[in-house]
């Protein structure tokens, strides 16, 4: 699976935040409204080994999102936000729903998806 996109909308220092995780994949969040596009060009960079950094200075919140996505497995946390994974293997969107803030959006992806809790 592959990291799509990050979405907190509150855990420790971060609020109403975002982050893109992916080269094949365009994530617009507006006005309440979720799209994910297909990008038409990408570029192939070490021999389509795909990996991500997250950089910033100290207190941008770094390992806040980090700790987001761990505690998101969690049944207990009192976080809010999505994450959105793409399944190479079924050729569909895994939407991760931390405690039902999609109730707020309408969703328009260019492939089907499902959405977990």
């Amino acid at each position: 699976m592959e990291l799509v996109y990050v979405y907190v909308s509150e855990h420790k220092i971060l609020t109403e935040f975002g982050a893109s995780f992916s080269s094949n994949y365009i994530v617009k969040l507006t006005n309440w409204n979720i799209t994910i596009l297909k990008k038409t060009a990408t570029i192939d960079y070490y021999n389509g080994l795909n990996i991500k950094a997250i950089v910033g200075k100290n207190g941008s919140g770094k390992s806040s999102l980090l700790d987001f996505i761990e505690e998101s497995c969690s049944p207990y946390t009192e976080s809010r936000g999505f994450i959105i994974w793409y399944d190479s293997q079924s050729d569909e969107f895994i939407v991760h729903d931390v405690n039902r803030v999609l109730n707020e959006y309408s969703l328009e992806f260019c492939l089907d998806y499902k959405i977990i809790d």
